[in-house]
């Protein structure tokens, strides 16, 4: 099998995942969508030199389903979780950090991404730092909360 290595995500640890895009000379699982240009990528830890070798086998991008930002399990601070579907074509996820989760977004422009309820502070820097139209275009709020509505933060971005 032959791949396209495209980068190793950015993480606090240094061993972040490796993105990869397929060059159509094996098979991809059944329910696996493309991103724009008809283009299919798949991640991979270091388990493995490549998605194919890694213990959990090729795990592909799902551009179908958004990425999530969220708070770590322990409350102590932020993933994202990314859609991938493995293999036999099952749909599940795994999670990198949000530094890895920016560089996402910069090699797959128009992947959406999500921010779990309570996070409207952290979209609120997100929209100062990169803008409010690509807070309003990009992310939109799990469940909605009248404490941190995305509008009024677009709408405060704007207006500053």
């Amino acid at each position: 099998m032959k791949w396209n290595y495209i980068t190793r995500l950015t993480n606090d640890h240094g061993d972040g995942h490796r993105i990869f895009t397929e060059k159509g000379e094996h098979g991809i699982a059944d329910g696996v969508a493309c991103f724009e240009g008809g283009v299919y990528a798949a991640l991979a830890d270091n388990s493995g030199a490549w998605p194919h070798t890694a213990d959990d086998g090729v795990l592909w991008l799902d551009p179908c389903r958004p990425l999530v930002l969220t708070t770590l399990g322990d409350g102590s601070g932020l993933t994202v979780r990314v859609p991938v579907v493995d293999e036999q074509g099952n749909a599940c996820a795994t999670f990198i950090d949000v530094a890895g989760a920016n560089e996402l977004l910069v090699l797959f422009p128009s992947w959406p991404i999500e921010y779990a309820a309570g996070l409207g502070p952290v979209v609120e820097l997100i929209a100062m730092h990169l803008g409010p139209v690509w807070v309003r275009d990009r992310i939109r709020q799990l469940t909605p909360s009248p404490k941190h509505n995305l509008r009024g933060i677009v709408d405060t971005a704007v207006a500053s």
